[in-house]
């Protein structure tokens, strides 16, 4: 059995001053906080814990902290493999959601 490595969005910043985790460049250091290029060497499922203090994670945030993993993945499916959330549905939802919007690049314009 594969072991899960959890990791707690919960010890990032100060949840009792803000329940909104947001920010490109936030999401980058947490990224890096979390070592998040090394834990994915590792065997095993990466599982994303998102307490219920937080009460929205932004778009720019979900990029900041996972779009170097889905590039380096080559796509969402084969990142989703790797990873698992657990927490509010709707906050799951917008990341996955925030992360095909930037595999998608931005719009093109004629």
């Amino acid at each position: 059995m594969e072991k899960e490595i959890v990791i707690d969005l919960g010890s990032v910043g100060d949840l009792s001053r803000s329940a909104f985790l947001s920010g490109k460049e936030r999401g980058k250091d947490a990224r890096a906080h979390f070592l998040l290029d090394e834990v994915e060497k590792r065997d095993g499922q990466i599982v994303i814990r998102i307490p219920l203090e937080i009460a929205s994670i932004s778009s720019s945030y979900s990029l900041g902290l996972f779009s170097e993993s889905v590039s380096k993945f080559g796509s969402i499916e084969k990142f989703i493999e790797k990873y698992t959330f657990d927490g509010n549905p709707e906050i799951v939802e917008r990341i996955i959601l925030a992360l095909h919007r930037g595999a998608s690049g931005p719009p093109k314009l004629n």
